[in-house]
């Protein structure tokens, strides 16, 4: 099994985003494209995603945490057979992007 840290790509610009919350515990299996963590804003909610097949085995910020650019969320573990990349990034699905939400 192969350990591999998950940066942030470049977020929009849609100000400052925190880790609103983990969808999934650590330990947990999780397929291509299935979410994992939720970053939320002002401006818009998005999903991280799993970049192929693997199950996360570490939380690197808590929810409520400030997170930008670059920054390491989490440690994925891929199968053996995965191909290798030294760090991972995760695929963002936009669930809300719009006016700021009265709330």
């Amino acid at each position: 099994m192969k350990r591999r840290p998950v940066r942030l790509p470049i977020l929009p610009p849609v100000g400052p985003c925190r880790l609103s919350r983990w969808i999934v515990d650590v330990g947990a299996a999780l397929a291509a494209d299935e979410p994992y963590a939720e970053l939320e804003s002002d401006k818009a909610i998005m999903e991280l995603r799993a970049p192929t097949t693997c199950r996360l085995v570490e939380r690197c910020a808590e929810e409520g945490d400030p997170v930008t650019e670059g920054m390491v969320v989490a440690v994925l573990e891929l199968a053996a057979s995965e191909a290798s990349p030294t760090e991972l990034t995760p695929t963002l699905f936009y669930r809300y992007l719009g006016k700021p939400r009265s709330r």
